[in-house]
């Protein structure tokens, strides 16, 4: 108000007649552009330190919602590893019987610790055996295929 004080002083306070200048508390030195300058520097000071408290409180923001995020995944592959788990224990123990008819003792070993344990490794173990297997009885398949076609 005081920077414009000296307009109010040249008769254009509104009515035409002569006002005099309001004394404010923070009186600044260094003419009228000088505290304009500093009242600009002010603001943007202002406004850069707001917008760091909106970028921190943002940021705190995407790290909680991150953290919420992998704890909801991880509670649901936790579920979902479970769920598979089970699953899988159901199919071994449906097929048991095809298990063990193959004769094959490490076969037959790995089917009753996958379902002892039930965890995913003993599972991963009875896989690959399973595969192996069926790789083997499939070479022998074609290998007998060829001895009697010659």
């Amino acid at each position: 108000m005081a920077a414009l004080g000296w307009l109010l002083n040249l008769g254009f306070g509104g009515s035409g007649a002569t006002a005099e200048a309001v004394e404010v508390a923070e009186v600044f030195s260094g003419g009228f552009w000088s505290d304009i300058d500093r009242i600009i520097d002010e603001n943007r000071r202002l406004i850069k330190e707001r917008k760091r408290k909106r970028r921190r409180v943002k940021k705190l923001e995407d790290e909680l919602d991150r953290q919420l995020f992998i704890a909801e995944r991880r509670i649901e592959e936790g579920d979902s590893r479970e769920t598979e788990l089970a699953r899988l224990t159901r199919i071994v123990e449906a097929n048991r019987k095809i298990i063990v008819q193959t004769n094959n003792q490490e076969l037959i070993h790995s089917m009753n610790v996958a379902i002892n344990q039930a965890t995913f490794s003993a599972m991963e173990r009875l896989e690959r055996q399973l595969t192996e297997y069926r790789e083997e009885e499939d070479f022998i398949m074609q290998a007998a295929k060829i001895l009697l076609e010659q």
